[in-house]
């Protein structure tokens, strides 16, 4: 829901993804965390270097889990 009013908070996609990945939901938290890291790329003019990085790479690291 709340993605739905802020579509750009990256956060809120993770959020949402980890909750569907503990609820066993795996393909629904894949889709969020790819969520995530599109609107967190649709924000990178907007955030410092390291800050873009570590939230890319967190986002990331949550996605590569799910595959394995």
């Amino acid at each position: 829901m709340g993605n739905l009013i802020f579509p750009n908070e990256s956060n809120l996609f993770d959020s949402q993804g980890e909750f569907l990945e503990k609820i066993s939901d795996i393909q629904g938290a894949k889709k969020s965390y790819r969520n995530a890291l599109k609107a967190i790329e649709s924000q990178k003019s907007k955030l410092d270097k390291k800050t873009y990085e570590e939230k890319y790479s967190y986002y990331r690291e949550n996605l590569e889990r799910l595959k394995n």
